[in-house]
């Protein structure tokens, strides 16, 4: 197996090995992207991107022609860098030989008839087709809100016999195009994986659809039989529009997982860390609020940060997902780049686009919407490092500051001024 780089960040080497993970342990994304970067880092080599790992599972065709690495290949992969090889270490794949043969087993003394039923978790098609999607949605999203299930293609549904399908088409069908058409149709990220199977020269196909990540999956157009907004999960033998019970199962299980993993985490690091040495971030603004004091990061620097906000960086092994570097200079907590606008540009900016408006109605606008206790859109402009420090240590704000604005306080007030300007109209009219 040679290493040879490619155009993009990733090497024949690794997509071997991803594709090798892939077919035997059906791993994630992130798991696999993890176990690279480990290596990775090791190798003191430049991280890859969750995004490639998706890009290798859907077959893209950048990587077309690589084939999945042996186990002992992907041992050794990881051995060269001391990392424990991950193929002891991941759950088998849902569609692999074994998991295929324990979830599909013959009648006894019948060597083309299945001994199972449609449950929860299987579903039966007579045939595949490339057009097969159509007749699918609503098993597709119906699984992904329970707890996933197998879409069985060359079984006959109800008598369990097995048909068979065209195994080089199903093992041969493009993935991607399964990828986007769930995009077109439905929310979220759809996770699926393809297997077959073969029985005294038939082959099944099975399609697994994990459940997803985030539930519930809604349908988001009228395509193939579906309205928009409707939600399906799957009952014992039956895809259905989800029941009360059901949705405020997933809506509660959401509020749990959400106060584990995010604030149970920022929590523990907090009591871990101090209440004095913990800071809050505003990726809107970049102001870091701590105890004792309060800066805000360069805006350059955070258009990266806003990357780990998308998701778009995965923190794996304890390593950190960004590392910021720089100095700390007077003008980092001066808040003249989060907020430009002094009033006076700001009254400007608004008759731009509403040269109608009065001052004494904009001011009377800034009053009554009270901007000016909501960082979200204004902050006092101190004119000096004292003032600003008592305002961090007590919250005190002198008299005589100026308030200053930034971009989304003038498009609030554009809006409300352009409202002003329309009820004016309209009683002018009606007179």
């Amino acid at each position: 197996m040679t290493a040879k780089k490619l155009s993009n960040p990733v090497t024949n080497e690794e997509v071997a090995v991803v594709r090798n993970l892939l077919k035997r342990y059906g791993a994630k994304s992130q798991t696999i992207s993890g176990q690279i970067n480990a290596r990775r880092r090791k190798l003191k080599q430049h991280e890859i991107n969750q995004a490639r790992i998706s890009d290798i599972k859907t077959g893209h065709k950048l990587y077309a022609g690589i084939n999945p690495a042996s186990d002992e290949e992907v041992q050794a992969f990881f051995n060269v860098a001391g990392n424990d090889s991950p193929i002891t270490a991941q759950e088998p794949s849902p569609v692999s030989e074994n998991s295929l043969r324990t979830l599909l087993p013959l009648q006894v003394g019948v060597d083309d008839v299945l001994a199972i039923s449609e449950t929860d978790r299987i579903e039966c098609k007579k045939s595949f087709a490339n057009n097969f999607f159509n007749n699918c949605v609503k098993a597709i999203a119906a699984f992904a809100n329970n707890q996933g299930g197998y879409i069985i293609f060359g079984v006959k549904n109800a008598e369990w016999t097995i048909e068979g399908i065209n195994k080089t088409a199903f093992e041969g069908f493009d993935r991607a195009k399964l990828t986007n058409a769930l995009r077109d149709c439905m929310s979220g990220e759809i996770r699926f994986d393809m297997g077959t199977l073969d029985f005294s020269g038939k082959t099944v196909g099975a399609l697994y659809v994990y459940p997803a990540a985030v539930q519930p999956v809604i349908l988001t157009n009228r395509k193939h039989d579906i309205s928009s907004g409707d939600i399906y999960y799957r009952y014992n033998g039956a895809n259905r529009k989800i029941g009360p019970t059901e949705l405020q199962q997933i809506i509660e299980n959401r509020v749990v997982a959400l106060s584990q993993s995010v604030l149970g985490k920022h929590i523990s690091n907090i009591m871990a860390n101090g209440i004095e040495n913990s800071a809050i971030l505003n990726l809107s603004t970049g102001e870091v609020d701590g105890k004792g004091s309060k800066f805000a990061i360069d805006q350059k620097a955070l258009s990266k940060v806003a990357f780990v906000k998308e998701g778009q960086f995965v923190e794996t092994s304890g390593a950190p997902t960004l590392t910021l570097v720089g100095e700390i200079q007077e003008r980092v907590v001066s808040n003249l780049d989060l907020y430009p606008f002094s009033y006076t540009e700001s009254l400007d900016e608004v008759r731009k686009q509403v040269p109608e408006i009065k001052q004494n109605e904009f001011n009377q606008l800034i009053r009554d919407s009270n901007i000016k206790a909501d960082r979200a859109y204004s902050s006092v402009r101190y004119t000096s490092t004292v003032k600003q420090k008592k305002f961090n240590e007590n919250g005190t704000i002198s008299s005589g500051e100026a308030y200053i604005y930034n971009q989304s306080a003038i498009d609030f007030l554009v809006k409300k001024a352009k409202e002003i300007v329309n009820i004016q109209a309209s009683r002018t009219e009606c007179k």
